[in-house]
């Protein structure tokens, strides 16, 4: 496995037009700033009858996050889960069971689709191609396992799948190449050591990132 060092633009603000989703269900978080001030968008990713996944960077300085389906309806939610270095953060959703998306590795040159939803608009699909699995850093902090993609990937990517043809997610989307058509997305074991994490019995849901 390649290790590389992502010079990234952060994916937090919206971007998307509208289009539909066949494999699992695809959110949009909405993200208070501990400031009260700034917000950020970003998408979301169905991986438990009651849980979703999103990028953890988006949650670094958050108050609290909203999250909204696809037809508009507002998702009471709580965060669970938080890892800055595997940029992996699960969210408790109150919400119907969830169409949940299978995980699996990634096929070097498989093309796959990335559904995102930061938008009002709707979901919009787009079409990537898996170029290699790496072990990444984010400017040099936090190392993880890795998918990078040829792919368009725009401000509020971040948390959105990566599809192979049979429907299951290879990835999550945490960064894009500031200098060209690159992407990169959390690889689909990080996110299952995420759900392993929140179902061990000892575990505790983390504390709010805003200074008291």
């Amino acid at each position: 496995m390649a290790a590389v060092v992502v010079g990234v633009c952060l994916l937090m603000t919206a971007c998307s037009d509208s289009g539909t989703v066949a494999a699992g269900d695809v959110f949009r978080v909405e993200i208070e700033a501990c400031a009260g001030v700034s917000h950020q968008r970003a998408t979301a990713m169905a991986v438990g009858p009651d849980l979703v996944a999103t990028a953890a960077h988006t949650f670094e300085t958050a108050r609290s996050a909203l999250v909204r389906a696809v037809d508009g309806g507002e998702i009471a939610a709580e965060v669970v889960y938080l890892d800055l270095d595997s940029d992996v953060a699960l969210l408790s959703v109150d919400a119907a069971p969830l169409r949940i998306f299978a995980l699996t590795a990634a096929d070097d040159g498989a093309e796959v689709t990335i559904p995102t939803y930061a938008d009002a608009d709707g979901v919009e699909i787009k079409q990537a191609t898996v170029l290699r699995s790496v072990s990444a850093t984010l400017d040099g902090e936090g190392r993880r396992q890795a998918v990078e993609l040829s792919a368009s990937i725009d401000p509020g990517d971040s948390g959105a799948p990566v599809v192979d043809a049979d429907g299951r997610a290879v990835g999550m989307v945490f960064a894009s190449s500031r200098r060209d058509d690159r992407g990169w997305a959390v690889a689909a074991a990080e996110l299952e050591a995420a759900i392993a994490a929140v179902a061990d019995e000892g575990h505790e849901p983390p504390p709010s990132r805003c200074r008291s």
